[in-house]
């Protein structure tokens, strides 16, 4: 990505590091959207009368500012947990000795926190929107140089006429870029669209 973003710029290798640093700062400004191949899940036991579960719990939640789903599994069954703000469990959890099963949830400072606390050992399943290991060192790739390589290169280009090239005579390729960058996104929402979406029978006549 690096050698092609250089050649599209007709840069050579005079932007090297300043290109590297475009990349990683494309990542970082997309990193929190949902895409299919950012998304993923998982699970840790709650701890009776533990009401906050960090990294000790599981690694994941420190890197998972973008909790969506939680699931809980009592009795068989799978039950969805109502997400709150903190502020609002702080209202209401008032007597810490009170314990039960969990039905809503919060996040702040990479915990997890659930009310009521936990009264036995329950398995949660969490999905999530992760950030993905940085890029460092050239060999370095993720899903961000794979499944949105054209998006991360288109914005890292327009980061570099922005704040390294600024070219006064790039105006018309800055908006060819970002329209560029637009048909980019849209394409891969809309595969995260289709991945996501559930199959509907028509009923039909016989």
């Amino acid at each position: 990505m690096q050698t092609r973003i250089a050649d599209e710029l007709d840069r050579g290798s005079e932007l090297t590091a300043q290109i590297k640093k475009a990349i990683v700062t494309a990542v970082d400004f997309y990193q929190r959207k949902k895409f299919y191949f950012t998304e993923t899940s998982f699970t840790f036991n709650t701890v009776v009368a533990q009401e906050y579960y960090g990294t000790a719990d599981v690694a994941a939640i420190a890197t998972s500012p973008s909790l969506e789903i939680l699931n809980i599994d009592i009795n068989a069954g799978r039950f969805q947990l109502v997400k709150q703000s903190f502020d609002y469990i702080d209202s209401i959890s008032y007597l810490t000795g009170a314990l039960g099963q969990p039905m809503i949830w919060a996040y702040r400072a990479e915990q997890i926190r659930l009310y009521p606390i936990p009264s036995q050992v329950w398995t949660v399943t969490a999905f999530n929107i992760p950030r993905l290991t940085a890029l460092s060192s050239d060999s370095d790739s993720n899903a961000w140089t794979n499944d949105a390589e054209a998006l991360i290169r288109t914005r890292a280009k327009i980061d570099l006429i922005y704040n390294v090239i600024r070219g006064t005579d790039m105006v018309e390729e800055i908006a060819l870029l970002k329209d560029q960058e637009r048909q980019e996104l849209a394409a891969l929402f809309g595969e995260t669209a289709s991945r996501d979406a559930q199959g509907v029978m028509t009923p039909t006549d016989f």
